[in-house]
Order: C-alpha cells, then sequence, then structure tokens
C-alpha cells in the first residue's frame, strides 16, 4: 500500500483531481441523521452524530442529500423540531438537494403516499408523539397525525 504523506505537492495534486476517497453513502436515516453514523454492535443499534447520541433503535434509510452536513440536529419536537424535519428546512432554504430515496414518501400508518411528511419520534409507552428522541421514529401524514393527536 502506498502512503502519500499529506505535506507533498503529490498529496495536493489528488486533492485537485478529487482523486482523495470521500463519503459515498448520502443516505439519511428516519431519525435525521447521516447513514454513515450508524453502527450495529451485536444486536445493538447505536447512531452518533456530532459527537452526541441519538437513541435511534432500527435506522431505515429513506433519503439521499448532496450536503449530509444539514444533517446534525437533535429530536425537539414533531414536525419542524424533529432532526429530520429542521434538516429538511435548512436543506430547503440553503438549497441544498436531497430527494426521496424512491422517489416518493408513504405515511408509516396509512402506507399513502404523502407530499407534506411530517416526521415524529414516538413514544411508544403511551402511543403519541414524544418531545424527545425516544428511538421509534415515523413518517406519517397530516391527516393521520391529526387523527393520532385527537384520539
Amino acid at each position: 500500500m502506498d502512503v502519500v504523506n499529506p505535506f507533498s505537492e503529490e498529496a495536493i495534486e489528488l486533492y485537485r483531481k478529487g482523486k482523495l476517497n470521500k463519503v459515498k453513502d448520502r443516505t439519511v436515516c428516519v431519525c435525521g441523521h447521516p447513514m454513515t453514523y450508524h453502527a450495529s454492535i451485536g444486536d445493538v443499534h447505536v447512531c452518533t452524530p456530532a459527537k452526541s447520541r441519538c437513541r435511534c433503535t432500527k435506522s431505515r434509510a429513506i433519503l439521499n442529500s448532496t450536503n449530509l452536513r444539514r444533517f446534525m440536529y437533535t429530536t425537539e419536537g414533531v414536525g419542524v423540531n424533529h432532526a429530520l424535519g429542521k434538516s429538511i428546512a435548512a436543506c430547503r432554504a440553503d438549497g441544498v438537494g436531497f430527494e426521496w430515496i424512491g422517489g416518493e414518501i408513504k405515511c408509516d400508518i396509512c402506507l399513502e403516499v404523502t407530499q407534506e411528511p411530517i416526521p415524529i419520534a414516538v413514544d411508544t409507552t403511551f402511543d403519541k408523539p414524544a418531545t424527545q428522541s425516544t428511538g421509534t421514529d415515523k413518517i406519517i401524514c397530516m391527516g393521520c397525525y391529526t387523527s393520532w393527536i385527537s384520539e
């Protein structure tokens, strides 16, 4: 294996030609963090974005983005207060591209295609939306969200 000194002219030339290895996985999990921050250690699943810890217990890739740096927020509620909601708003505000895997996103409750999905963390103990990361995240449509919270 050839080692190139990062202080050499060869290293600068490799950088300019785009020959340095880059992260190729541009997918994002339903928890709102890049899939590159997810790992399984035995039966335990961990998500560690930006030196913190997300409670995500099961990763599910739902979108691709051209800039993963926008996906480092924490979940503090529903919709735009969810880590994924914050990231989508940041991408839209800054002109950063993203697309749903498969071209569309379906509600996790009614399984219908939704144009404006709402990311939520689910409090599984009480089966209701949570105000912080719980390890269980869903994407739902407004109709399912409205009927769920009114029950």
